[in-house]
């Protein structure tokens, strides 16, 4: 029964003859000013009412970014997630959010099983893109007594939760810009969108996904996040073969490139980014299995061209823009 319905569904799929590369806001329109800065390796912009105040806007995301930087950046010696890569093994003390991270990292480490996997941040220094270079890469079920019972089990476990702490901060980014009032607005961080509200005209907040050089889709997200992952700028060529950042863990080594890139909507920044990196590094046709199981909206962009969505995705899609 489960093999039909995935049959049906793949039946269905729509293949939209675009590439996506990575998430954008439109450029500001009248009524709304846009902002931004620089943020873990990358930068955040935000979208918002002309009276919004930009000081205030700024204030409130920079919060969010010292926290994050502090609790989570494995390039921070006095982070915690770097005090904890360096301690022996027995109790450890994480913090509340730091925790709650690492939960929503495990979650889709199931989900994908093992597809996302925080313990491999040695791998990817291997590879010339993580400072993570103590320990040895383990397993992700390696982290289910640090989770239940705050235990690291080896003193060689490590914890990198750069897959999945950038959509968190999203999240936070969000609950921050709300808290202070602002009813209207996108931001993106490092090419991952969420909204809320509407554009000052009363339209929906739309975002494109960047075709690569071709028309762009033109996405209506609603108040779900968006979060893209893909080989983009941070790889280089060995022997013809372009290595990218994201590591297959089933494999031990950075992810194939069966997909151009790929986009996941989900209630959640946090969900999403995990989702996107698990995708990228499963592989196309792993990932859209899954995602037709879970019926999760997701846009896989095609190394060849061409796009092909999952999970109702081609709803949010309102049209195009040219290249």
């Amino acid at each position: 029964m489960t093999s039909r319905v995935e049959i049906m569904s793949m039946n269905r799929r729509r293949f939209l003859m675009l590439t996506a590369a990575a998430l954008a806001p439109l450029p500001a329109l009248a009524g709304t000013t846009v902002m931004g800065g620089h943020a873990f390796g990358s930068y955040w912009r935000a979208l918002v009412p002309e009276n919004a105040g930009e000081e205030r806007v700024q204030a409130l995301i920079a919060g969010v970014i010292a926290k994050t930087d502090r609790l989570m950046s494995p390039w921070r010696a006095d982070s915690e997630i770097t005090r904890f890569n360096h301690a022996g093994s027995g109790r450890v003390s994480l913090s509340p959010e730091t925790h709650s991270v690492l939960q929503a990292s495990l979650s889709v480490a199931r989900r994908t099983r093992g597809a996302f996997d925080p313990t491999v941040g040695p791998l990817v220094a291997r590879y010339g893109f993580g400072p993570v270079r103590e320990g040895q890469a383990g397993r992700w079920e390696d982290l289910e007594p640090l989770a239940a019972e705050g235990v690291k089990t080896r003193s060689d476990l490590t914890l990198d939760l750069c897959g999945i702490a950038k959509g968190h901060a999203l999240d936070n980014m969000v609950a921050a810009l709300d808290a202070g009032g602002l009813t209207d607005f996108v931001i993106e961080l490092g090419g991952e969108v969420a909204a809320r509200g509407r554009h000052p005209d009363g339209r929906p907040w739309q975002v494109a996904v960047d075709g690569g050089g071709g028309p762009s889709l033109i996405v209506a997200p609603g108040e779900l996040a968006l979060a893209t992952s893909g080989l983009g700028e941070q790889g280089y060529e060995i022997g013809g073969r372009r290595i990218g950042h994201i590591i297959d863990p089933a494999q031990g080594r950075p992810a194939e490139d069966s997909l151009r890139a790929v986009t996941v909507l989900c209630p959640t920044a946090t969900e999403a980014d995990g989702l996107a990196t698990a995708f990228f590094a499963m592989g196309r046709a792993r990932a859209t299995e899954l995602a037709l199981r879970e019926g999760i909206p997701a846009i896989f962009s095609l190394p060849g061209g061409g796009v092909e969505t999952t999970g109702g995705a081609e709803d949010f899609v309102i049209g195009e823009t040219p290249a």
